[in-house]
């Protein structure tokens, strides 16, 4: 059960309705209740699991007049999540050990080790990020990104900006750019919209520099690797759309799109180039681009596959033998495997320098590693990932979580209780969602849960009366 226990005191108020709304449309309200003069009632938020709630105080006076005040709440109860950071508005970014959050039109960058904040001096636009869902996780970080140097971003009047070492650079005019902002490593580039043409641009960081990397009639897609290299879509004269590869100066078309196929969606870690084919009768191609040839993945049929690329690691989706999406893995050296086996589709996330993936079935997120094979689900589909410094975080609301990857099992080595580190080996109580092996006596003395638990003969485990032991798997 989740709950909240709310107290509130309405000076000069008669009535106060309280009611909470999951933003689900069709569900059924939360709760839904008018108190007089004060509120005191604890809400059961259960029922809107995984789901963004929206809590809505109204206070009514004796003259009938009205104020309201509500917030976004969501509700996340996976064992897998360890809260890092709390803050007071939206959490917009995270990256080197700071985060990103705008309150109203004001951003601020705060390290969350040492706790110190800076104020960015620019309005931010309205935009709520990272509450999100299945499939549609990026439209924020589509605006605002920190950086080594500080913070780059659109502001409420559409103009991109670099907030650089405490220097403000103006980098464009009001809406003047398409939004597509792209940031990796110590470079940006975005697609920049001139009376003329349309410009791509990049930046780098370090030196507070601009260059132009293409004039084109129309802006695509475009990604962008930490290493600067930019695997960018091009609308042409002709009504087609061409993939070109932007490295050290020079772009190189990779792939030409013609009357029969149409080539799209290029994204790169920097070394290989990953894009699809779609032919006249409708049909996806996925091909990878290794820096001199065109391979092709995978023949993806009617249906358009998802897919990233990172270290030479390339997760896909592809129609399994029972017509759904599943996801695939390959190396660098050109194996490939099937890794999800559901009988819903699957919809990529994000793909860490490992070959280790987060993916969505429905609403549930799911975490596989490539390694031990394991398919873990370690949250709703709200929220946004991130990989960083080899370890998986969730950016939720205004708050940043670890996701908690339960790795080799905590083995007990002594009698004891759960609780006693001297009952475990390297003097460690297992955390919450740990794969646990008893290989002796262990007395269970508090609530906790794993995430497999095996008793292996001579051992055995006593759960103390009124203590709660949840396994997994």
């Amino acid at each position: 059960m989740i709950v909240v226990f709310l107290m509130l005191l309405c000076i000069q108020f008669d009535s106060y309705p309280v009611d909470i709304d999951t933003l689900d449309y069709g569900d059924p309200k939360l709760f839904s209740e008018t108190f007089i003069n004060s509120v005191d009632t604890t809400i059961d938020f259960s029922a809107g699991e995984g789901k963004l709630a929206f809590i809505l105080f109204t206070a009514t006076d004796s003259y009938g007049h009205v104020t309201k005040l509500g917030t976004y709440v969501t509700v996340e109860s996976s064992p897998y999540l360890s809260k890092k950071f709390s803050g007071d508005g939206f959490l917009v970014d995270f990256n080197y050990n700071k985060v990103l959050t705008k309150r109203d039109s004001v951003g601020k960058i705060t390290d969350i080790l040492t706790g110190q904040s800076s104020i960015i001096p620019a309005a931010f636009p309205a935009f709520t990020e990272n509450y999100g869902e299945a499939g549609k996780h990026d439209v924020g970080a589509h605006y605002a990104f920190l950086t080594k140097y500080g913070a780059i971003f659109i502001d409420r009047e559409g103009a991109l900006k670099d907030w650089n070492n405490n220097q403000m650079y103006e980098l464009s005019t009001p809406f003047s750019i398409d939004r597509r902002l792209q940031v990796a490593g110590e470079f940006a580039c975005w697609w920049g919209v001139d009376i003329i043409d349309t410009r791509l641009r990049l930046r780098n960081l370090q030196q507070a520099n601009n260059a132009i990397i293409r004039n084109a009639e129309a802006s695509e897609a475009v990604d962008l690797a930490s290493n600067g290299v930019i695997a960018y879509q091009e609308a042409t004269s002709t009504s087609r759309s061409d993939i070109l590869k932007y490295e050290n100066g020079i772009s190189t078309p990779i792939a030409y799109s013609s009357f029969d196929t149409i080539s799209s969606g290029p994204v790169t870690d920097g070394t290989y180039i990953v894009f699809t084919k779609e032919d006249r009768k409708d049909i996806y191609y996925l091909f990878l681009y290794d820096g001199t040839s065109q391979i092709e993945i995978n023949n993806s049929g009617l249906t358009k596959p998802s897919y990233k690329v990172n270290q030479k690691w390339i997760a896909y989706t592809k129609l399994g033998p029972t017509g759904i999406n599943q996801i695939w893995l390959r190396d660098s050296l050109g194996n490939q495997s099937q890794k999800t086996f559901f009988n819903l589709p699957s919809i990529i996330d994000k793909l860490d320098n490992k070959g280790n993936f987060t993916f969505f079935v429905q609403n549930t997120r799911y975490f596989a590693d490539r390694e031990s094979g394991q398919v873990i689900p370690v949250s709703s589909s709200l929220g946004q990932t991130y990989f960083r410094d080899s370890a998986w975080y969730l950016v939720l609301g205004s708050g940043l979580y670890k996701i908690n990857i339960p790795g080799k099992p905590f083995i007990s080595v002594a009698d004891g209780y759960w609780d006693d580190p001297a009952t475990w080996a390297g003097n460690i109580v297992p955390p919450s969602a740990a794969n646990v092996e008893i290989r002796t006596n262990v007395i269970c003395n508090i609530n906790t849960t794993c995430f497999t638990l095996k008793i292996i003969a001579p051992g055995s485990l006593i759960v103390n009366s009124g203590i709660k032991l949840k396994v997994l798997h």
